[in-house]
């Protein structure tokens, strides 16, 4: 078990009631996702896409399910998916208007498509 699968098991012990618990969830996906539980990291990721709220962690959430789902062969749902998340960074995030002290999130959500733009779309 990984350093951070073992944080991320951690946080999503929390009380899904905190507010940052999707971000926990988005933490625990990713970490499935990494070590090849493709499975397991769909289930976490889909309630953090589905729940929208930050934009940063919803568009990151999507590339990782994308790429999740192409993975697992669901390539028409991953390019669905990509579509989606990279429509609502067009939308909502773009580098003239990211907020103070999120130049972080910016820069991992543009890690993260073109990850999942080189993997998805490499067709």
């Amino acid at each position: 078990m990984s350093a951070m699968d073992k944080l991320a098991g951690i946080a999503v012990a929390a009380d899904p009631a905190r507010a940052e618990f999707h971000f926990f969830q988005f933490a625990k996906g990713l970490s499935e996702f990494r070590q090849g539980r493709f499975g397991s990291a769909m289930d976490w990721l889909k309630p953090v896409v589905a729940e929208g709220g930050d934009a940063f962690r919803t568009v990151q959430a999507s590339m990782v399910l994308a790429m999740t789902q192409y993975r697992l062969e669901q390539v028409e749902q991953a390019r669905q998916t990509f579509r989606k998340g990279t429509e609502l960074a067009d939308r909502r995030v773009s580098s003239s208007n990211i907020p103070e002290g999120r130049w972080n999130d910016w820069l991992y959500m543009q890690a993260l498509m073109q990850q999942a733009r080189e993997m998805v779309e490499a067709q």
